[in-house]
């Protein structure tokens, strides 16, 4: 992920770009609409055109937090494009952040 920008409040806006191992990247913009530490986000993604609103929550419960994501796409031709990426992309940044964190809980053992 070459671009990491993020203005994590209101109103502020992010950025993101990946690059695959051919080299090809894919981008994607958004701004977050609310944003309710530490417990809920939402913001509105623009990718290739098209539009979602996105719910991030996270529930903590016996030292253990669920990370709960909620997307609405606009049109179901616009879910049917975008949501085989977002499965996969979801996928493997939830078992590289699990990865991340079962690393810091090795260290503090």
């Amino acid at each position: 992920m070459p671009v990491c920008e993020i203005d994590l409040r209101p109103g502020g806006r992010w950025r993101y770009v990946w690059r695959n191992r051919t080299g090809r990247e894919f981008e994607a913009t958004g701004t977050y609409r609310e944003v309710e530490p530490p417990t809920r986000f939402m913001t509105v993604t623009s990718v290739n055109g098209s539009e979602q609103t996105s719910v991030t929550t996270f529930a903590e419960d016996g030292g253990r937090t669920t990370v709960t994501l909620t997307i609405l796409f606009m049109s179901t031709e616009a879910r049917d494009r975008g949501m085989p990426y977002a499965k996969v992309g979801t996928e493997s940044n939830h078992a590289r952040l699990d990865a991340y964190l079962e690393t810091q809980r090795a260290s503090t053992r």
